[in-house]
């Protein structure tokens, strides 16, 4: 790739990260106030949606432009036939490629956003100054792990999408897509690929959320996941699926059946069978079964990621072909 393509690659992507981040921030808040352990109204609700903004404005744009330096260089590396199978392939590689070097950027950036957006009342500056003093660099780097995660598997499926369906939509039109049309493919691409990924983006948010020392705060993907099956998940679950159904009194009954002896349980027992089949009598039956529940948790704040992403597919990749094209074009002109 020559200069002046490796020039727009980074200058584009910077811009195409610096319009989405700011645009989709109080979306991005919303879901992860969603998926705190601390639940969404503790976490902040709808105050202060613009808590950390200044983390990923000053991020998003080195982070976006080495993403994009890196998939676009990649691909030319890489660089085989349009007809050839391994076009996909490449896809792959480059993004994720792309990834892991963007993550050593945004990851610092993300601990600091996610952290001002569940605790509204702390200046930004003030949280990036508390984890470097309590946790030092790793802090900063905390997640890292399974951001990559995340991130690998969301662009294995995005970007590979959005190159197919661009050429399919080249091929129909018989001409190569506008900026726009290459909007509405990564709108799509990135809406599948944020539903699919939603339980890896789950994890990651209670990784950097979670205590310094805590096991969850070691950065391991599937503890992550662990953790919210043992405290949410099955036997969670079955508590808080039948707290909602049946009502609070009955509870600890149920979950810890010889806490009062042998004649307190009976009686807790009895009371807790009475209440559910009165509760069943009433309403037909259970609403929602505990492995609902554990999609539900699973896939927290899926609905609220897939609408900014698919947005933030329609404005990143659309504003990154835009700018791209345009900084090809000046580069031409001045030769």
């Amino acid at each position: 790739m020559d200069k002046p393509g490796l020039t727009a690659s980074l200058v584009a992507g910077g811009v195409a990260g610096v319009s989405v981040d700011l645009i989709l921030f109080p979306l991005d808040t919303i879901k992860t106030r969603l998926q705190s352990p601390q639940g969404f109204n503790k976490a902040g609700g709808f105050r202060g949606i613009y808590a950390g903004v200044p983390s990923a404005a000053i991020g998003s744009f080195p982070n976006a432009a080495a993403f994009f330096l890196t998939y676009e260089y990649v691909k030319w590396f890489l660089h085989t036939d349009s007809a050839s199978c391994f076009v996909p392939v490449k896809h792959m590689l480059a993004a994720s490629a792309g990834e892991v070097v963007a993550c050593l950027i945004r990851v610092p950036s993300e601990v600091v956003k996610q952290r001002a957006q569940v605790s509204a009342s702390s200046r930004t500056f003030q949280i990036f100054s508390n984890i470097l003093y309590e946790e030092g660099i790793q802090g900063l780097y905390r997640g890292y792990k399974s951001t990559v995660l995340r991130e690998i598997p969301f662009s294995l499926i995005q970007f590979p999408l959005w190159e197919y369906l661009k050429a399919l939509w080249s091929w129909r039109q018989d001409h190569v897509v506008d900026s726009w049309q290459s909007a509405v493919c990564g709108a799509f691409a990135g809406g599948f690929a944020a539903a699919v990924t939603t339980p890896l983006d789950v994890a990651k948010t209670r990784i950097m959320l979670a205590k310094a020392g805590s096991s969850t705060a070691s950065g391991n993907v599937l503890s992550a996941l662990h953790g919210v099956w043992q405290s949410q998940g099955l036997a969670g679950c079955q508590h808080e699926w039948l707290q909602w159904e049946v009502g609070w009194p009955v509870l600890p009954h149920l979950s810890e059946p010889h806490s009062q002896g042998p004649q307190g349980s009976s009686r807790s027992s009895f009371l807790a069978a009475f209440s559910l089949s009165h509760h069943l009598a009433q309403h037909g039956g259970l609403s929602e079964s505990p492995q609902d529940a554990i999609a539900d948790i699973l896939f927290a704040g899926v609905f609220p990621r897939m609408a900014a992403i698919s947005l933030g597919g329609f404005i990143f990749l659309g504003a990154y072909d835009q700018t791209y094209s345009l900084l090809l074009e000046v580069g031409r002109k001045s030769l």
